[in-house]
């Protein structure tokens, strides 16, 4: 053997240990980027079920949402029906109402249409009949005004005695039974 055939093994064997040495940190190397890969794979594939599950309950919330909202818009048009019916409902009642004012107004108003109101007669002249009196003083006072004695259906005195002015007489009022009478008796008043 000769040295360069010595020096040309040795060169073969360096070169097959250095390829050896290259080969098991090409394989360490290739070990550790396979385990790196499987793991991010791994977390990659944990992440993308994470991601998932979150968008399916995103898609569940947002059903859930649509349907609430729709529901939400059905009663909101119903109350707005109900609410169109029962504002032409108060518009019919308060029409009704007010022609029922008006219609007390004017049962009230003919109701007291009868009445006179007699003032500066002196308290306690009447006596305990205020429309026994009435009726036989008016013709005694207002003479030629009456064919017949006039009938009074009620007769008393209103408001409280004044503290200021206690010996001013308060007002007597007297409902006639029949209103021509009423009329006769003030025409015969403002005469006199």
């Amino acid at each position: 053997m000769s040295l360069t055939q010595v020096e040309g093994d040795s060169r073969e064997q360096t070169s097959k240990q250095g390829d050896e040495v290259q080969s098991v940190a090409n394989a360490a190397t290739n070990e550790v980027i396979l385990s790196a890969i499987n793991s991010l794979r791994a977390d990659f594939s944990k992440q993308s079920t994470e991601m998932l599950d979150a968008i399916k309950s995103i898609q569940s919330d947002l059903v859930a949402h649509s349907k609430r909202i729709g529901e939400t818009e059905e009663r909101i048009s119903q109350t707005e029906e109900d609410v169109t019916a029962l504002q032409h409902k108060v518009k019919e009642l308060e029409g009704v109402a007010s022609f029922l004012r008006n219609k007390v107004q004017d049962l009230e108003d003919r109701g007291r249409r009868s009445n006179l109101r007699l003032v500066g007669l002196p308290e306690k002249a009447e006596g305990s009949d205020t429309c026994a009196f009435l009726e036989n003083w008016l013709p005694n006072l207002l003479t030629d005004t009456f064919d017949h004695a006039p009938v009074i259906e009620r007769a008393h005195r209103i408001r409280q005695i004044n503290p200021n002015r206690p010996t001013a007489p308060r007002p007597i009022v007297m409902k006639f039974l029949n209103y021509k009478d009423k009329e006769k008796s003030l025409r015969a008043a403002r005469r006199a």
